[in-house]
């Protein structure tokens, strides 16, 4: 399948660093909100994060994201899903971002 890492193969560490990146930019999107949340240490307004998602965003320090962050990580977001594609087709397995 892939070169392993421990456990994990990179294709496996390429989706979870991708999960946490969409779940950093949904935040972004939603920063008054996560941000009040995390004020309040309250739930985050945010459906289906798995605990490392949620970790990587109760992590951020959203009122100091500027534009260009922002544009950072959806490039980042966009390199990981082309790194997916690239590794799935060597694999010989179909991949799609977000599946």
């Amino acid at each position: 399948m892939g070169e392993r890492r421990g456990d994990r193969t990179e294709l496996e560490i390429l989706e979870a660093q991708l999960g946490v990146m969409r779940a950093i930019a949904l935040a972004q999107a939603r920063w008054q909100e996560v941000a009040a949340a995390i004020a309040a240490d309250a739930p985050l307004p945010l459906e289906g994060l798995t605990p490392d998602q949620e970790l990587a965003v109760r992590n951020l320090q959203l009122r100091r994201l500027s534009p260009q962050d922002r544009d950072r990580v959806r490039a980042e977001i966009e390199a990981v899903e082309a790194a997916l594609r690239r590794r799935h087709d060597g694999d010989a397995g179909a991949w799609t971002p977000g599946g």
